[in-house]
């Protein structure tokens, strides 16, 4: 009896130990760490995306434009509707992962702030038809306390409108 015991553990465990380990590869595989595309990434260079989000920028359900300028940013949505805000932030990178705007509505009674962050979330580059499309994530918050806590309040996709 105590032969059959011993047998079963020596074939058993070996199984139950490649078992365990595999599983728990494909666990911790879930919860690595993903990575975002960065303004100096060679996948947006390649797809000759923008160094800067000067421009139009259409949000991915063709709903929404939203519009860099120097100065101003106009948000188009809905039947001819838009917000006009001022900035005196930079649309360029500087070096950093976001780049981040302060935004005052223009015109408003209450120049209530509205805070974005903005980084590269994907490009392609099609070789063949020679095209190429970039798309930028743009984080809204209420604060530049909660930006700083990246407690935003909503995020959407753009696309770069050529």
């Amino acid at each position: 009896m105590k032969n059959f015991a011993y047998r079963t553990f020596t074939i058993s465990f070996p199984i139950f130990l490649v078992f365990f380990i595999c599983v728990f590869q494909t666990i911790s595989g879930m919860f690595q760490e993903a990575s975002s595309l960065d303004w100096k990434d060679s996948e947006w260079r390649t797809a000759h995306c923008p160094k800067n989000i000067t421009g139009s920028w259409l949000s991915r359900d063709g709903e929404n434009i939203i519009q860099f300028n120097d100065n101003l940013v106009i948000s188009k949505y809905g039947d001819n509707q838009e917000n006009i805000y001022r900035h005196r932030s930079t649309l360029k990178s500087l070096g950093k992962q976001f780049i981040e705007i302060a935004l005052t509505p223009k015109g408003s009674s209450d120049p209530k702030p509205l805070f974005l962050r903005i980084r590269p979330h994907l490009a392609f580059n099609d070789k063949q038809s020679k095209t190429s499309e970039c798309y930028i994530k743009i984080f809204r918050f209420n604060t530049r306390k909660d930006a700083n806590f990246n407690k935003y309040i909503s995020w959407e996709i753009y696309k770069h409108s050529k």
